[in-house]
C-alpha cells in the first residue's frame, strides 16, 4: 500500500520518472478510484452532449429561448459535477486522468420531444453510472459512498424527473402547432428563474425575469425542493 497513491489509473509511471506519494491518501481503493475517473469522464461527455444541444437550438432558424437556455444550464451542472468529483478525488490522494471527451453522436433534432427523449435517456445512464459506483463503494469506502449519495444522486434524480416530466408534456402537447412555442416559453421562464446566463441582447427579457420567483431553482442545479413542492 506504500505505493498504491503513486499509481496512475490503468497506467505505470513513465520510466526514468519518478512520482511521488500523496500524503493525504489513506484507504483509497483503486477500483473505487477508477470508477470514479470513468464517471467523470461520462459527466463531462453529458456537458458535451448539452452544449452541442445548445448550438442547434440557439442558432436563428430556432429560436428556441428555454431549450437555448435549459441546455446551457444542464451543461454547466454536469461539468459542475465533474469538477466537484475530481476535487474529491484529488483530497483523497487519488489521481484523474483525463482522457479525449468523444464528439456527440447527434447533433441535430427533429423536435423537442426527440431532444428530450435523448436527455433522459443520457440522465440515465448517468445515474446508472452513479448507482455502480455507490456500489463499488459500499462495501470499500464508506465516505465515498455518502459522498455520491448526498452530493451527486439527489441531484442527478431530480434532474430526470424534471426532464421526464417535460417529455410527458410534449407527448400531450405534439409537434404541431403553438404547443411546442407555449411550451418553450414556459421553459424560459422556469430556467430563468435561477440560472444567470451572458446576457444576449436579442434574447433579454429583463421585465420578465424581475417578476419571476427566487425560490424554484438552486443556483447549482439541485431541483430536489421545487420537485417536492409540485
Amino acid at each position: 500500500m506504500a505505493t498504491e497513491g503513486a499509481r496512475n489509473i490503468g497506467q505505470s509511471a513513465p520510466e526514468g520518472k519518478v512520482q511521488m506519494d500523496c500524503p493525504s491518501r489513506h484507504n483509497f481503493d483503486p477500483e473505487c478510484e477508477k470508477a470514479f475517473v470513468e464517471h467523470i469522464h461520462l459527466e463531462l461527455a453529458s456537458s458535451y452532449h448539452a452544449w452541442s444541444m445548445w448550438a442547434f437550438y440557439a442558432r436563428d432558424c430556432k429560436a428556441a429561448v428555454g431549450m437555448t437556455r435549459l441546455c446551457e444550464w444542464a451543461s454547466h451542472v454536469s461539468a459542475q459535477r465533474a469538477r466537484r468529483m475530481a476535487a474529491y478525488v484529488l483530497t483523497r490522494g487519488g489521481h484523474v486522468d483525463y482522457k479525449e471527451i468523444p464528439a456527440p453522436k447527434k447533433q441535430g433534432w427533429d423536435n423537442f420531444e426527440d431532444a428530450f427523449s435523448h436527455c433522459v435517456a443520457n440522465k440515465k445512464r448517468i445515474l446508472t453510472s452513479l448507482q455502480s459506483l455507490y456500489q463499488c463503494c459500499q462495501s470499500k469506502d464508506a465516505h465515498c459512498s455518502n459522498f455520491i449519495q448526498t452530493d451527486m444522486m439527489d441531484e442527478v434524480i431530480a434532474w430526470n424527473k424534471f426532464l421526464s416530466d417535460c417529455l410527458s408534456n410534449l407527448h400531450c402537447i405534439g409537434s404541431q402547432g403553438m404547443g411546442p412555442w407555449v411550451f418553450d416559453r414556459w421553459l424560459a421562464r422556469i430556467v430563468m428563474s435561477k440560472f444567470k446566463h451572458p446576457k444576449i441582447p436579442s434574447l433579454s427579457t429583463s421585465d420578465l425575469e424581475s417578476n419571476i420567483p427566487n425560490e424554484l431553482f438552486d443556483a447549482e442545479g439541485d431541483m430536489v425542493r421545487a420537485i417536492k413542492k409540485l
